[in-house]
């Protein structure tokens, strides 16, 4: 390989110190007061970076930037061989300070170039390195790629009216029966959640065998039979265990009963399978998944497919380093929480609660039962637990009450949906007023 200079521009950096030398107090403030220009790290020369980093300290400090006192600081921490005489030939090399947004331009681009050339060495380094499974090389190499990619966009500034007008419309649509968020299927539910919400975190927490995933996959169905694309990370189940629960739920026949089945059963079976193929699901059932790798599938399947659910089943099945499992658990929950916010689409997240709540006389779960972390109830906008509404029924009653309660909702109320598993066809429906199952 040829080696090269990493991309770089020193006039463009030149031209940008110049200009903010030339600058008013009121164009340093806005240029220089949250890093949306330019950063220091954007800087290739190193005394450029650091005759940047006074200035900008200068101006975070409230004092004028004067060619003067910037020289005495430069030359008493001896980054600058004649600091004076530097700082003329900056203001010397623009001819005024209109071009700022220019150069700053041509600094950042340059600056990204960079960081995509390291991203390509780390992953050259990692090809040649020890010997890795390829599927978790290719999403480290998309992840790194993918954290270029978020410096080159800028957060973009909206006013309160944008978005009063945003909160308007959006009640307005949900008032003509349009509304943005997605509906579970559980009218119940969504009275009391409003729906899945874009950019939010919804977990249903619940002790093994008590049928979250279930929940989850009647969800997913019902959104992806609106025609909205969903994405589910099971890594738990493999993908074809997911399909046979869904192809059960949407027959109501229990797959074990297979080789009994009368012909009319066989083509409800048939008409089911040929109407579940059709949904827009996307199924990862990686077994092992970070959240980095999570990320960047979603981005994929975003940007392929138009997804705008996405649903992981479960939390604590989620991969991180080897730091405490505490640790581990709460960084994972803030990087899903960030997914959400970035994505700007539902997550719905499954998770586990501690064994107390079997221990405790089968109590109401309770948030502080969420294994392993609270960060999961801090990040969380709505979290539903579920659990057996009759604890005296036996762990394999066919056809069993279950309670959902909603003990957090960050925007609304809180309540209790009651709900009926039929643990044969892997679904749930709503329990109606009179005591009946609805349809």
């Amino acid at each position: 390989m040829i080696d090269r200079l990493p991309p770089h521009s020193l006039d463009a950096e030149k031209g940008v110190l110049g200009c903010l030398l030339l600058s008013e107090p009121a164009v340093l403030v806005e240029a220089l007061g949250d890093g949306r220009m330019v950063g220091a790290d954007d800087f290739y020369d190193p005394i450029h970076r650091a005759v940047f980093m006074e200035i900008r300290a200068q101006v975070e400090a409230g004092k004028p930037v004067d060619q003067i006192a910037l020289a005495h600081t430069l030359a008493a921490r001896q980054v600058v061989p004649g600091p004076l005489a530097f700082l003329s030939a900056l203001v010397d090399f623009v001819p005024s300070a209109a071009n700022l947004g220019y150069y700053a331009d041509i600094v950042r681009e340059t600056s990204l170039r960079r960081s995509a050339a390291r991203a390509c060495a780390e992953s050259l380094e990692c090809i040649h390195g020890p010997p890795s499974p390829v599927e978790t090389l290719l999403d480290e190499m998309e992840a790194r790629v993918l954290a270029v990619r978020d410096r080159r966009h800028l957060p973009v500034e909206t006013t309160l009216l944008d978005r009063v007008r945003n909160i308007v419309e959006r009640w307005e649509a949900g008032s003509r029966g349009r509304s943005a968020e997605l509906a579970t299927g559980f009218p119940d539910l969504d009275r009391i959640v409003g729906g899945l919400r874009d950019s939010e975190i919804i977990v249903l927490a619940a002790r093994p065998s008590t049928g979250k995933t279930a929940l989850a996959l009647d969800m997913v169905r019902h959104v992806a039979g609106q025609g909205i694309p969903v994405g589910l990370f099971s890594l738990e189940m493999d993908g074809d265990s997911l399909t046979e629960r869904m192809i059960a739920a949407e027959s109501r026949l229990n797959p074990r009963h297979a080789l009994a089945w009368t012909p009319p059963e066989i083509q409800r079976c048939s008409t089911a399978a040929g109407r579940l193929a059709r949904l827009p699901i996307h199924i990862d059932d990686s077994p092992s998944l970070s959240v980095n790798a999570i990320r960047a599938r979603a981005r994929r399947w975003q940007r392929r497919h138009g997804v705008r659910l996405i649903v992981i089943d479960y939390l604590q099945l989620v991969t991180s380093d080897g730091r405490d499992r505490r640790e581990a658990v709460d960084a994972i929950s803030r990087g899903l929480k960030s997914l959400a916010k970035e994505l700007r689409l539902p997550v719905v997240v499954l998770a586990q609660l501690n064994r107390d709540v079997e221990r405790e006389n089968n109590r109401r779960p309770r948030l502080s039962d969420l294994r392993e972390s609270g960060q999961i109830e801090q990040d969380a906008d709505v979290v539903g637990m579920l659990y057996k509404a009759d604890p005296d029924l036996a762990p394999d009653e066919p056809v069993m009450p279950i309670n959902l309660d909603i003990c957090k909702h960050r925007n609304g109320p809180l309540g209790t949906v009651r709900l009926v598993f039929f643990r044969e066809h892997t679904r749930f429906e709503s329990v109606a007023k009179g005591g009946q199952v609805s349809n």
